[in-house]
């Protein structure tokens, strides 16, 4: 695509619009609020067998990359782990109701600086929007709430109380 023919400010964008429905699911997708709905910190710290982590250690590794997200957003300097694994750390015991809190709240937060900030450039590379780098961040979230999904349904956790 050639931004100047399609008088385009850049090369990847997606509207406000995109980006919200992408954050709070629709369509195929459950919404994360239902994903993590029901569970409490035991089963969210419980290690099915054979899996690498727990529900509770890659929702926290989903807040760190949508708050790493939101901080260049906002011009402020992103947390960089020394390893990958890093972002996987367990949550200190008593923070699962806090770190389902915050991370549904930073949904909400990226929604309204997509709508916000529609018409910025990506703070990261100048051929992307803003709004561009929240979907890329959606897309993280969908990757990972189908694993914990997936856990769930390993633990017998899955539908959450309300159905499936």
């Amino acid at each position: 695509m050639d931004v100047e023919t399609n008088s385009e400010k850049w090369l990847y964008s997606t509207s406000p619009l995109a980006v919200a429905e992408m954050l709070e699911g629709g369509g195929e997708f459950n919404p994360p609020t239902r994903i993590v709905s029901g569970l409490t910190e035991a089963q969210a710290t419980t290690l099915v067998p054979a899996a690498p982590h727990c529900i509770a250690q890659i929702l926290a590794h989903m807040h760190f990359y949508q708050n790493a997200t939101l901080a260049r957003a906002r011009s402020e300097v992103a947390p960089k782990p020394a390893h990958l694994e890093d972002t996987f750390a367990l949550p200190p015991s008593g923070t699962w109701d806090r770190l389902v809190g915050n991370f549904l709240a930073d949904i909400e937060t990226c929604k309204a600086l997509a709508k916000a900030e529609s018409g910025t450039t990506s703070p990261d590379r100048d051929d992307t929007s803003l709004t561009y780098d929240l979907a890329e961040s959606a897309l993280h979230n969908a990757y990972h709430l189908g694993q914990i999904v997936m856990l769930r349904q390993m633990q017998g956790t899955w539908p959450p109380p309300d159905g499936d």
